[in-house]
């Protein structure tokens, strides 16, 4: 039998909160605790991202979590992929929405498994529980590396045609990427580089160093998807239509505020960072980009705001201390007999109509023939 103390690699000891030592009995599979050790979090050497430390760190949730979190980001693959498939508005929705539940559901057969079988001192301090209590050790290696393999290629080729359709677009100086293969019009030149900053984050020498960054940009991107779907649905847009008849901007600007919540439950400082950079880039895109080309959702809800004033300020009654004069300017049709106004003159009935109005509201239009 293997023997590990729980000070040295497990918890307890100075910061665990218990004291005592678990075996692993070789060939029966079971855990079993010769002290009762509950810590809570617990402390282990292996959550430490520097191999050469030491000193071990917390396990607690928000480092966890944002260890996990990456592998589970598969939610965005169709979207990413969205050019390649034949009918995306109805293929997206049914396969993110069976995808998800499909392995949430398997997630929860895991949980309940290992809960009803193994014990709880092993749960806590063998990261490779699982592996261990296999009929064969080789099955869990096998499905950890091909779950890994299966994340980081779409992750890697989603981005990439994203990037591509980015530098399509002209956003950004980046119309060295916008080029695709000859066959499939694959976007080669953003693989590369897609693979090129996925190695520079293996080299800095941990994963779990990596993990973190990778969770908050995940998220961000997450939080401005569903603000953007609730705006575009609050605005009431008729060029917004989705198809799933499950969606209502209650769920995405839920999902907003959770995302972002998250965020900085997990990194205060890294959370500040994030939105800090996506800020700058949306000040950037606000700077160089013609507003014709790509319109801003501001302009929508900017409508959407006008209107509301308005229909609010026509269902209060109206206060003589609060009057001020409002003008219906009519220029006649261009059609019609007589003298027709310039553009001059029109621009000077219009800032005649604004003097006499003073802070009240210049309605201006034409007439019908």
């Amino acid at each position: 039998a293997a023997l590990l103390d729980s000070g040295s690699g497990g918890g307890g000891g100075s910061g665990g909160g218990g004291s005592g030592e678990w075996c692993f009995v070789n060939g029966s599979g079971r855990y079993g605790l010769r002290h009762t050790a509950l810590p809570s979090p617990v402390l282990s050497g292996q959550c430490d991202p520097s191999p050469h430390s030491a000193l071990g760190e917390l396990c607690d949730l928000p480092r966890v979590f944002s260890f996990v979190f990456p592998a589970v980001v598969g939610m965005m693959e169709g979207a990413n992929l969205s050019g390649d498939l034949r009918d995306p508005a109805s293929s997206i929705p049914a396969g993110t929405v069976g995808a998800v539940s499909t392995a949430f559901l398997c997630y929860l057969m895991l949980i309940f498994g290992q809960a009803g079988s193994v014990d709880r001192g092993a749960l806590q301090y063998d990261l490779s529980a699982m592996q261990h209590l296999c009929v064969r050790e080789g099955f869990v290696v096998l499905g950890v590396a091909t779950a890994c393999l299966s994340t980081a290629l779409g992750s890697m080729f989603g981005s990439a045609r994203i990037m591509q359709a980015i530098a399509r677009d002209r956003i950004f100086p980046l119309s060295f990427f916008a080029h695709g293969a000859a066959h499939g019009d694959e976007p080669r030149r953003a693989i590369v580089l897609s693979y090129t900053v996925a190695q520079a984050g293996l080299l800095i020498g941990g994963i779990d160093a990596v993990a973190p960054v990778l969770t908050n940009f995940f998220l961000v991107t997450y939080t401005l998807t569903n603000l953007a779907a609730a705006l575009l649905a609050l605005c009431g847009l008729p060029n917004f239509r989705p198809v799933w008849r499950l969606y209502s901007w209650q769920t995405s600007l839920l999902g907003a505020a959770l995302t972002a919540g998250s965020m900085f439950f997990l990194n205060p400082l890294f959370a500040l960072l994030t939105l800090a950079l996506a800020l700058a880039l949306g000040v950037y895109i606000s700077a160089t980009v013609p507003s014709g080309r790509w319109p801003s959702i501001s302009q929508a809800v900017a409508f959407l705001t006008a209107r509301s004033c308005l229909l609010t300020l026509d269902a209060q009654p109206a206060d003589p201390k609060y009057w001020r004069p409002s003008l219906l300017l009519l220029v006649p049709p261009s059609q019609a007999a007589g003298p027709q106004p310039t553009a001059g003159g029109a621009s000077l009935l219009l800032r005649l109509a604004h003097r006499l109005s003073g802070s009240g509201l210049v309605v201006g239009g034409r007439t019908l023939p």
